[in-house]
């Protein structure tokens, strides 16, 4: 697997060639200054720069600012300004979006919000200048209307026509760009791009679209209002903005409650210290070996950290808090306490019903007895490696050989074989032991 700085240089060169082979578009490529929008293009860096300074940090995505790109996707399918064709070469869009974007990084990193080392800021812009070129190329450059372009074409169309065409333009590009932003992430994640890009398409296009209607709306009010409309069009996609920062917000307070419960059983002593992240760990380990969808990996990683949560329901602890030493109805119960616990606590999701089917054995899910999601299976497998002795790291070969040996044991009738082959595997790559007979 290419290391993750190889692929992010590999996406900033597309990017690169990309925005290259748009400035050498034909045409008159100082057309709107030649036509007097000098003024134009000015205000248009400046509010990118402004824009830059709203930036949605979601963790698992690249940080972004959806308000910068709807202008600088405004900028590039605008036809009419105030009543007048604004004529605009995509190499003039292009140099007025990358001035905005240097403008607004540098303010950044005047506040300390971030670097200028920092890389994914850079891919983040470069892939954004990237879609800035894709619509400005579409709009200004390629006869594809009758052997016109849209910015001649559109002068003579209805309203509607055009508002079709423009958010067309914008949802084309947002196809271009949920792509690019998984492949600068993959290498860093294990699993690699197909493990990615299902789930940065499902958060991305949404908000693709959202951008790609607001470039849309700017263009099309612009040619009634003037530069006015830009702010204030710009302004209620900053709501949307302030409405996901508040989601992100909610769920890194709901994952720290989360976090807190899992050290309960460790505070009071009914198990090891650090088992819980010691599972969590194996169990991401396990996931990323599976290619589970990003989304599911969270899920199961938070579900490992609490899936002891049912032991503070016991009148006695376990020894050493394995729940490998107790009954398989006891093992169960823990489960069921553990689920009914965040079920209580919280609302019902995906995290109680794996902890309810964890302790499930594997020869009733054979039997069709059972149905237990993958995630329950890889917890139980994870655990028993933690209960067995089993650890991470290069100094804990022969925990690690005694830890699988167990598992082994149980396999196809307590442990999913597919799942305990997945953890051997990713242990072998990550700290391959020697060979006993050596």
């Amino acid at each position: 697997m290419m290391t993750a700085w190889r692929v992010r240089v590999v996406v900033l060169v597309f990017a690169g060639i990309a925005v290259t082979l748009s400035v050498m578009m034909p045409g008159d490529s100082l057309r709107s200054i030649h036509s007097g929008g000098l003024m134009s293009l000015f205000s248009y860096a400046i509010i990118i720069m402004v824009a830059e300074q709203f930036r949605l940090d979601i963790p698992g995505r690249l940080p972004t600012s959806s308000i910068a790109a709807a202008a600088g996707m405004g900028l590039a399918v605008t036809t009419t300004l105030h009543g007048a064709p604004f004529l605009c070469s995509s190499a003039e869009v292009l140099v007025t979006a990358l001035i905005g974007q240097w403008l607004g990084q540098a303010v950044l990193v005047r506040r300390g919000v971030t670097t200028a080392d920092d890389l994914d800021t850079a891919l983040d812009g470069a892939i954004r200048l990237f879609t800035v070129a894709v619509a400005a190329a579409l709009a200004r450059e390629l006869p594809i209307f009758n052997g016109r372009t849209l910015e001649a074409a559109g002068q003579h169309w209805p309203g509607w026509m055009l508002a079709f065409v423009i958010v067309g333009i914008g949802l084309l590009t947002s196809l271009f760009e949920a792509p690019l932003r998984s492949a600068g992430r993959s290498a860093a994640v294990l699993g690699g791009w197909r493990t990615l890009a299902p789930d940065d398409a499902r958060s991305h296009y949404p908000l693709g679209a959202a951008v790609a209607a607001t470039g849309a709306l700017v263009a099309l009010t612009s040619s009634v209002l003037g530069l006015v409309a830009v702010p204030l069009l710009l302004g209620f996609l900053g709501l949307t903005d302030f409405a996901v920062r508040r989601f992100v917000h909610v769920q890194d307070t709901y994952g720290q409650a989360l976090r807190s419960l899992a050290r309960m059983p460790e505070i009071v002593g009914y198990v090891a210290q650090g088992h819980a992240e010691r599972v969590s760990d194996v169990a991401w380990l396990v996931a990323r070996e599976l290619r589970l969808s990003e989304r599911d990996t969270d899920t199961l990683r938070t579900a490992a950290l609490v899936h002891d949560l049912g032991q503070l329901e016991l009148r006695r602890t376990l020894p050493r808090g394995a729940t490998v030493q107790a009954a398989p109805s006891d093992q169960q119960r823990i489960a069921d306490c553990g689920a009914r616990l965040l079920r209580e606590g919280g609302p019902p999701g995906p995290i109680a019903d794996l902890l309810n089917n964890q302790a499930v054995p594997y020869h009733r899910v054979l039997s069709g007895r059972a149905e237990v999601p993958v995630g329950a299976r890889i917890i139980k497998v994870a655990n028993a490696f933690d209960d067995y002795g089993g650890r991470l790291g290069p100094t804990y070969g022969e925990d690690r050989r005694a830890g699988m040996e167990r598992l082994y044991l149980g396999l196809g009738y307590e442990y999913d074989p597919r799942v305990v082959e997945a953890l051997s595997r990713a242990l072998e790559r990550l700290h391959p032991l020697p060979d006993p007979g050596d």
